[in-house]
């Protein structure tokens, strides 16, 4: 499958880190945990928890951001991507749950 991503992107990885505001984050698909299902899947492709903060998606609509684990997926944020500042707000905020966003805030 990487070999098909590459025929449309220069770098296909697992995970990535940036620095927003100041912060080391990682970035990966899958949250530490928890999943858009009632079983948690994909057990093994997680991220070790190491106590940073982490950028995913995988979850969709289930969550803003639990912990210090911020979705990223468009379909919680009126399907736009998320700020820089957004996130830089959310971490400067700290490790806190935030639910998916209601119709009315859509």
């Amino acid at each position: 499958m990487t070999d098909l991503y590459l025929r449309f992107f220069d770098t296909v990885q697992d995970e990535a880190t940036i620095e927003i505001g100041g912060q080391g984050l990682l970035m990966h698909h899958f949250p530490y945990r928890g999943d858009s299902k009632s079983v948690e899947r994909y057990t093994e492709q997680r991220p070790k928890d190491r106590g940073g903060w982490l950028l995913h998606g995988h979850v969709h609509e289930k969550w803003r951001q639990r912990d210090r684990m911020i979705n990223v997926g468009v379909d919680v944020w009126n399907y736009h991507p998320v700020s820089e500042e957004t996130i830089a707000g959310l971490i400067e905020a700290g490790s806190h749950d935030l639910a998916r966003m209601e119709p009315t805030q859509r």
